[in-house]
């Protein structure tokens, strides 16, 4: 017994170590839940973009050259309200930079400005795991090793940070993510980011979220680059524009510019019963707008005469525009409102093309998609639904409950593995959410389902691996300690006394040290 407690002791210690660096904050709120229709209905896919902020995005050029030093990138004007901004940059100078986005206040008033949360990367992988643990601040599990090629360490731990409020004067700026201390007013530091020479060769990842309040017109942010030393060469207020092609180079299939919404959204809901197989998958149906003979249309060309298709299938596909695709669901695509070289403001989006008299190649790499699930389990036995999300790069994904909580972050890459998987009790009905990110360097587009099995019932196989180990305790332990974020299908009162407490986990931990 004195073992089984001594094990306890260390299993609850591992576990609160586990929980003591999730100081997980979520940037926006899961959608309104879907209410469940018969069983075996088809679930209508709708995703939309969720309005009320606005979003920046700059990967243009993502292989930033020698002509980009002393620009800003891109300038975007009169902000007010929620900005998520988000950023994939690769220095080919051949010279140390610095990057920064400058928030510059000629409202003729004070302003404040709140960020949020931040993930600043400099250095190690092109895809951003520092940056995501410490915009999220959370500790993603690595799904699979570093071999495979995707650069990724073990599991890190995010780096503190508090939401922290900053008085802008008129006539003044700062960095809400790197530049430097020198010329930033009060010298902020938002997140330890300013101050970072980024060396050549390397590649730049950042996302912030921030609130500035106080004005509606006057509040800009530029994006600039600039050698150390040399923030002064900077025009803060003209930008460089959407580059399509620079001395030979060709860059008009990566994008910058700023859309009126925040993140992508959807949400789904089904009832299965025992009728419903194991194995199978959820039908899903959803309706593509897509446009044809897209080189008629020229740079920049509106597209007209539009054609459905509506999909009918058990997969859904997003990440993709519909125009190079009519099988993707093409509402979740991001526009980007930006400017040419030479001034000219332009859109480019699933209804235009862009610089190059293509469908734009806009993957909505680093959008944060919010999604509710809803199954409802009207058969008499204990189901589990899993959801996957196949696509060609890696994904940063939070899995929330139904009350916004986390229950897990991971970096998914795996196509065999889902995601998430559920138990629903018979007569019961399940709600639980997913967050996610696709990285930069990913490939773009990503293939959605969702299964069905059946559940063997082992008394305390809380993990659902066909047996009762230590792993199994540890998951009661949770249980107990974080009821929201941990449940348990099964009855947590594994000592039948009526309570779930302490008690059950080390009586189940008895049970699997010593059989009795």
């Amino acid at each position: 017994m004195k073992r089984a407690v001594a094990a306890l002791c260390a299993l609850i210690m591992c576990s609160l170590c586990a929980f003591a660096v999730r100081a997980y904050s979520s940037p926006f709120d899961l959608p309104e839940p879907a209410t469940p229709g018969e069983a075996g209905d088809v679930c209508t896919v709708e995703y939309s973009l969720r309005p009320g902020g606005t979003f920046i995005y700059n990967n243009n050029p993502e292989s930033l050259a020698s002509f980009n030093i002393g620009k800003a990138l891109m300038i975007e004007h009169d902000l007010s309200g929620d900005v998520y901004f988000t950023s994939e940059n690769f220095n080919r100078t051949g010279r140390e930079i610095i990057l920064g986005l400058q928030l510059r206040n000629d409202s003729g008033r004070d302003v404040t400005v709140t960020v949020h949360n931040v993930g600043y990367q400099t250095t190690g992988d092109y895809y951003g795991q520092r940056e995501w643990t410490d915009f999220f601040g959370t500790r993603f599990e690595v799904e699979l090793p570093k071999a495979t090629g995707y650069g990724f360490d073990s599991p890190m731990e995010p780096n503190a940070f508090e939401p922290v409020t900053y008085v802008v004067p008129n006539g003044k700026y700062i960095y809400v993510i790197g530049g430097t201390t020198k010329d930033s007013y009060g010298k902020a530091n938002v997140g330890g980011t300013a101050d970072r020479r980024i060396a050549n060769n390397v590649c730049v990842n950042a996302a912030v979220l921030f609130t500035v309040e106080g004005a509606e017109k006057g509040v800009s942010a530029a994006y600039v680059c600039y050698a150390p030393g040399y923030i002064d060469y900077v025009k803060g207020d003209v930008q460089q524009g959407y580059v399509t092609e620079k001395n030979g180079s060709q860059y008009g299939r990566q994008y910058l510019g700023s859309a009126p919404a925040l993140c992508a959204q959807a949400s789904f809901a089904w009832t299965i019963d025992d009728s419903t197989a194991d194995s199978s998958r959820l039908p899903v149906k959803y309706d593509v707008t897509y446009y044809r003979d897209h080189q008629s249309y020229g740079n920049y060309g509106a597209y007209t005469g539009a054609t459905v298709n509506t999909v009918r299938s058990d997969v859904w596909r997003t990440h993709l525009n519909s125009a190079n695709h009519n099988e993707y669901v093409g509402t979740d695509m991001m526009p980007f409102n930006c400017v040419t070289q030479e001034g000219e403001s332009v859109l480019i989006d699933v209804y235009h093309n862009d610089g190059t008299s293509k469908p734009a190649n806009i993957g909505n790499w680093m959008v944060v998609y919010e999604e509710s699930f809803t199954v409802k389990n009207e058969g008499g036995e204990l189901r589990s639904v899993s959801v996957y999300m196949l696509n060609k790069g890696v994904s940063a994904v939070n899995v929330r409950g139904a009350d916004g909580g986390l229950i897990k972050s991971l970096f998914h890459h795996d196509n065999e593995k889902p995601v998430y998987t559920a138990e629903i009790p018979a007569g019961e009905t399940v709600t639980f959410g997913l967050e996610y990110v696709l990285l930069a360097n990913s490939y773009g587009d990503m293939t959605h389902f969702v299964s069905v099995d059946t559940v063997s019932q082992i008394r305390g196989d809380y993990d659902r691996s066909g047996a009762v180990s230590s792993n199994d305790a540890i998951r009661l332990l949770r249980h107990i300690l974080f009821p929201a974020e941990y449940n348990v299908t099964q009855s947590a009162d594994y000592d039948g006394d009526g309570k779930v407490d302490s008690n059950d986990a080390i009586t189940l931990l008895r049970y699997v040290l010593f059989g009795a």
